[in-house]
């Protein structure tokens, strides 16, 4: 479940310009404090550094991903 709503983030990190606020709410976590330390520990940077660098997503196994209320792959 982490690794999806972290690849959720990535993608909404690169896709749009939602505040980092916004994406942590929207993947379910209750602070951006929370969500931006997670993101750090999967990826390796924070979010922030990691929308201006453009980084490519952490190579996983997987389906693609979608977000509009947060719906997905389906995998927990």
């Amino acid at each position: 479940m982490t690794w999806w709503r972290l690849s959720t983030a990535a993608r909404l990190l690169r896709d749009t310009d939602a505040a980092l606020s916004e994406i942590a709410a929207a993947i379910g976590y209750g602070s951006e404090f929370a969500f931006a330390n997670a993101f750090k520990r999967e990826y390796g940077t924070a979010p922030g550094k990691y929308r201006r660098q453009g980084c490519p997503a952490p190579a996983r196994p997987g389906g693609s991903l979608a977000v509009g209320g947060v719906g997905g792959s389906g995998r927990e």
